[in-house]
């Protein structure tokens, strides 16, 4: 129990006032002691709390520093990819017109070829006309010949003649006989070579159509890299964004458990300052114990 102090006179008003704001005193340092605690444990707590946070928050930034990193080197592929296929597809727009220009040379060269196909046609007529003319030449010379060998000696001298003009027209014959062979096997080259150049403009039609289709594809490859690019661009201001929250809250994670760490010394150090006084409960206890005794 509380040892009671009998004050004399007028003091034992005072120090009945004395007593009882040393017991609400006492009451309220013991309440102000009771929540420091409180505040103590749960500021240890939040510090540690907030440690962890800033550590977690501290390794979500270097994951999303690492995967930023990741974006940026796949943009750079895919902007090099992008290229590459602008490139392959300057390449092949030059080579389909080196292709269509070929093609068109060869059409050119296939007119030339018919040019030349009607002209020894004509040609042969006009040999074949000569030919005719040697042959009918060669009979006339041949009964002149004869109409001169009947005349004895005075037709002896026509007789040469008629033998010169025979054998000029055995020769322009055969003259004839050998270029008309010579254009014949100059028709079979020209057909030969247009059966040649049938096959070789099927072959480009079909080079122009798969380079055609190649330059499609090129294309749908770049529009598809630049398409890409810009996807990537926005994940990576959305990545961005992200790692400025993170970076906020690891700075207020930090602040967090700076504030806990000194709200729970100020804690502490209220508590010391408490335990400085005599509080009632203490004095109960103590006189409770020196009653026991």
């Amino acid at each position: 129990m509380k040892e009671s102090i009998n004050y004399a006179g007028d003091f034992n008003g005072i120090g009945l006032s004395i007593e009882r704001f040393a017991e609400k005193m006492s009451e309220a340092l013991l309440q102000i002691n009771e929540a420091s605690e409180q505040v103590a444990y749960g500021s240890e707590h939040l510090s540690g709390g907030a440690q962890e946070l800033s550590q977690g928050v501290t390794e979500q930034a270097n994951a999303i520093e690492e995967l930023s990193k990741t974006f940026a080197g796949i943009a750079l592929h895919t902007k090099e990819t992008a290229e590459n296929a602008t490139k392959a597809k300057q390449i092949s727009a030059g080579s389909r017109d080196a292709i269509t220009r070929g093609y068109a040379q060869m059409n050119e060269m296939v007119m030339a070829m018919d040019e030349i196909s009607n002209t020894s046609n004509e040609i042969g007529k006009i040999i074949k006309n000569i030919d005719d003319i040697a042959f009918q030449t060669n009979i006339l010379a041949l009964n002149a010949a004869v109409e001169a060998a009947r005349a004895g000696a005075s037709g002896k001298g026509f007789a040469v003649v008629a033998d010169e003009v025979r054998n000029l027209a055995g020769k322009s014959a055969e003259s004839a006989k050998n270029t008309a062979n010579l254009i014949e096997k100059a028709l079979l080259a020209i057909e030969n070579g247009l059966k040649i150049v049938s096959t070789t403009s099927t072959t480009l039609d079909e080079v122009i159509s798969s380079s055609e289709k190649s330059a499609e594809a090129i294309q749908s490859i770049a529009d598809a890299s630049v398409e890409q690019q810009e996807f990537i661009r926005q994940v990576n201001d959305g990545v961005d964004q992200i790692s400025a929250v993170v970076r906020a809250n690891s700075t207020n994670a930090e602040e967090s458990a700076a504030t806990s760490e000194e709200l729970s010394g100020q804690a502490q150090l209220m508590k010391e300052l408490i335990g400085k006084f005599q509080l009632q409960r203490e004095i109960l206890t103590k006189t409770n114990e020196d009653e026991s005794e």
